[in-house]
């Protein structure tokens, strides 16, 4: 009796690229570095003391698509929230002739509108001083005033990456575009 033996092979097939689809979450970390280049002019330059943009975190959804063995497809959709503080010294000349009674307390009403890179914010000013005060007429008065921009952003990153070996491993490089969405984009004055 003859026993013929035949050899067996693993038959492995290639796992196709173009079906691998990943969906997760994002977790950012915005720090920000403001510089103004070009010829802004900030008609208060000369007024301001301080100007800090406060960090961020973004949250959002990322989607990815392998669309060959080196090449990479991502978007994600992400939110976040950026606030920039300006201080500005202001000196103005109080006026004791156009004070309004306020019981113990003499006020001066200013109306005022202070130039913004978003526009002017009209405001009103309301300065006190008691009645013992030895705050002359027309004598300057110095204050602080401090602005808050607070912007409420949806940004959507496109970008492709292509890896010097293979997807997902190793060196990469990536390029794109990110557009953002202003969702809420005010100014106080404190």
């Amino acid at each position: 009796m003859e026993i013929n033996l035949s050899e067996t092979k693993d038959i492995v097939k290639k796992e196709s690229t173009k079906n691998k689809i990943w969906i997760g979450p994002v977790l950012g970390f915005n720090a920000w570095n403001d510089r103004i280049n070009g010829k802004y002019i900030d008609p208060l330059t000369e007024l301001l003391t301080n100007e800090q943009t406060s960090n961020s975190v973004s949250l959002g959804l990322a989607l990815g698509k392998q669309i060959s063995p080196k090449i990479v497809l991502n978007a994600s959709v992400n939110y976040y929230s950026r606030k920039r503080s300006s201080t500005y010294e202001i000196n103005l000349p109080y006026s004791t002739v156009d004070e309004i009674s306020a019981g113990d307390d003499f006020e001066n009403h200013f109306q005022h509108s202070l130039p913004t890179s978003l526009g002017n914010i009209s405001t009103e000013l309301i300065l006190a001083r008691s009645k013992n005060s030895s705050v002359q007429n027309n004598e300057n008065v110095s204050l602080d005033l401090s602005l808050d921009n607070i912007m409420k952003i949806i940004s959507i990153p496109l970008t492709v990456q292509f890896f010097v070996k293979e997807a997902g491993k190793g060196l990469y490089f990536e390029t794109g575009i990110i557009n953002e969405f202003i969702l809420k984009n005010e100014i106080a004055d404190i």
